[in-house]
C-alpha cells in the first residue's frame, strides 16, 4: 500500500518509508511535449538525490512555470503547451503517471486538504485510475493529523476543537476538528488568500532587495538571474538561520558577488505582515502543517501572536511516524474501508461521506446515490462489461452512459435534455479520451474525455454500492 500526500508545495510518497517528495511545479515548453516534474528521491537513509529543474526556472522563466495545478485540481485553463495539455487536471494526470511509473505505485490512499471539495475529489479518483493507480481511499489531512497529534487520553475526556492551519503554496487552509472520544471528524475550514508559502518566500525576498539596494546599491530583483538565485538561497537560508542564527544571501551578477546577512529577526520582521493576515485563533488546540517550507522555528517565531504554544508538524516527519492502525482509525472516522478491492476504487458514496456534500440533481442527473441503485439492477452478467463504466459525471454531475446527452453552451461542456448521444459522439470523433483514442466505443473506469468544441472534461465512471 501506498500513502500519498497531496498539497500544491509538494506531494510526499510513501510505502514502508518516504519514497519521495515532488515538488508541485511543472515545466511546459511551447515547442515540445515535455513536461518536468521536480524530485527529490530517497536514495539511501540519510541521503536524497535531487532534481529541480522546475522550481529553478520559476523567476528565469514565470511563463512556462505552472505552480497551481493541485491547488486547483480542476478543469481550469494553463497556458498553450507543446504537449496539448489545456486543463490543471492534465498536468495533475501528468504528475501521477510520472510517480506511477518510477514508483510502480500499487493500492494508494490519497490524502488531500480540507478545501478540496466533492467535485474536486471526484475529479481526482477519475484522474489517479487514468494515470493507472490504484485509489481506494481519500482521506483528509486534517483528520488525519489530528487523529495523530490528539492524546490518547483525550478519549476519557470533555471534547476538544482543533484548528489545523495548513499553509499551503497559495493559501493557507485554517480546519476545524472535533475529537469526542476515539471519534475525529472535520466540522468546517477557512481559506485564507493572503498568508501562502509564496507570500512568505516573496516577503523575505522583498526584505533583502531592500538590504542589497540600501548597502550594495544593487536590486537583485531588477534582474531574472539574480532573483532566481536568492529564490534558490531561502530553504538553505532558513535552516542556516535557525541553526546558526544568521545566513549570508549572495547574488553573482556580471562576475561581481553581491551579499547580505540575513538573521532571525530580520527573517521573521520580513514574514509578520503576511502570518497577520490569518485570524485569530482562540478556543482551539493549534496544530500548524507548513508542507515542508523554511524551518519550524521560523515558521513559528514569525507567526508567534497568531501561534501561540502550537504546535508544528511538517508532512514528512508526520507520516514516517504513521502507523497501520492510525490510518484505519482516520478511514474509520470517515465512513470509508480500506480493503484494497477494485470494487473500492470508484466508491463516490465514500467520497460524500467525506465531506458531507451532495451533488449536484436536475431532471436529467441523477444523484449518485439513485444512480448507485440503477446500475444494481441494469448490471450486465458478463465479466467484461462489469469492468466497463457505467457513467459519466461534469462538475459533480453524474449520469448513466445510456441516458446521458451533452451539447456545448458557451463552448463549455455540459448535460443537456436532448436524446442520449454519448455513443455517437464517440463514433464521430467528437469525443475522444484525453490520450487521443477515437475507436473505441466502450469506456473503462476513469477515462477522461475531451472535445475540439470546447472545454470541459467528462469523467467515465463506474459506480457501485
Amino acid at each position: 500500500m501506498h500513502i500519498l500526500f497531496v498539497n500544491d508545495n509538494a506531494l510526499e510518497l510513501y510505502a514502508q518509508k518516504h519514497l519521495c517528495t515532488s515538488q508541485g511545479y511543472a515545466l511546459l515548453d511551447s515547442t515540445s511535449d515535455a513536461v518536468v516534474f521536480d524530485l527529490d528521491e530517497a536514495v539511501s537513509s540519510d541521503a536524497y538525490s535531487n532534481t529541480r529543474q522546475a522550481i529553478r526556472s520559476l523567476h528565469l522563466h514565470p511563463e512556462r512555470v505552472n505552480s497551481r495545478y493541485w491547488q486547483y485540481c480542476d478543469e481550469s485553463a494553463i497556458a498553450s503547451n507543446g504537449a496539448g495539455l489545456r486543463h490543471c487536471a492534465d498536468l495533475v494526470w501528468r504528475h501521477l503517471s510520472a510517480l506511477k511509473q518510477k514508483y510502480s505505485i500499487g493500492p494508494l490512499i490519497i490524502v488531500t486538504p480540507s478545501h478540496y471539495q466533492a467535485q474536486q475529489l471526484e475529479l481526482l479518483m477519475g484522474v489517479a485510475n487514468a494515470a493507472g493507480v490504484e485509489p481506494i481511499a481519500v482521506v483528509n489531512k486534517a483528520v488525519l493529523a489530528i487523529s495523530q497529534v490528539a492524546d490518547s487520553a483525550d478519549q476519557e475526556l470533555a471534547p476538544r476543537t482543533f484548528a489545523h492551519v495548513d499553509i499551503q503554496l497559495h493559501q493557507t487552509v485554517i480546519s476545524y476538528v472535533a475529537v469526542t472520544g476515539s471519534e475525529v471528524s472535520l466540522l468546517s475550514h477557512d481559506v485564507v488568500a493572503g498568508c501562502s508559502i509564496s507570500k512568505l518566500q516573496d516577503a523575505v525576498l522583498n526584505h533583502l532587495q531592500t538590504r542589497f539596494i540600501e548597502q550594495e546599491r544593487f536590486d537583485p530583483l531588477h534582474h531574472a538571474s539574480t532573483e532566481q538565485q536568492l529564490f534558490d538561497q531561502l530553504d538553505v537560508g532558513a535552516q542556516s538561520i535557525s541553526e546558526q542564527g544568521f545566513f549570508k544571501f549572495s547574488a553573482d551578477y556580471k562576475q561581481k558577488v553581491y551579499s547580505q546577512n540575513l538573521d532571525e529577526l530580520g527573517w521573521t520582521q520580513a514574514c509578520t505582515d503576511c502570518f497577520a493576515a490569518l485570524p485569530e485563533i482562540d478556543g482551539h488546540d493549534v496544530v500548524v502543517d507548513a508542507n515542508g517550507a523554511f524551518h519550524s522555528t521560523l515558521i513559528l517565531a514569525s507567526a508567534d501572536e497568531r501561534f501561540n504554544e502550537a504546535l508544528l508538524v511538517n508532512s514528512p516527519a508526520l507520516l514516517l511516524a504513521t502507523t497501520k492502525s492510525t490510518v484505519e482509525s482516520a478511514l474509520k472516522s470517515q465512513g470509508l474501508k480500506e480493503d484494497g478491492t477494485q470494487e473500492s476504487i470508484i466508491n463516490l458514496d465514500a467520497v460524500q461521506l467525506l465531506r458531507d456534500s451532495k451533488f449536484e440533481e436536475n431532471e436529467t442527473a441523477k444523484s449518485i446515490d439513485e444512480s448507485n441503485e440503477q446500475v444494481e439492477l441494469n448490471r450486465a452478467a458478463d465479466d467484461s462489461t462489469n469492468s466497463a463504466a457505467t457513467h459519466v459525471a461534469i462538475n459533480g454531475i453524474a449520469m448513466r452512459i445510456d441516458r446521458a446527452s451533452v451539447g456545448f453552451d458557451g463552448g463549455v461542456l455540459q448535460f443537456t435534455d436532448n436524446e442520449p448521444n454519448i455513443q455517437q459522439l464517440l463514433a464521430q470523433a467528437s469525443l475522444t479520451t484525453a490520450s487521443g483514442s477515437t475507436t473505441q466505443l466502450t469506456l473503462m473506469p476513469g477515462e477522461r474525455l475531451v472535445s475540439d468544441l470546447g472545454d470541459g472534461v467528462l469523467t467515465a465512471l463506474r459506480i457501485i454500492e
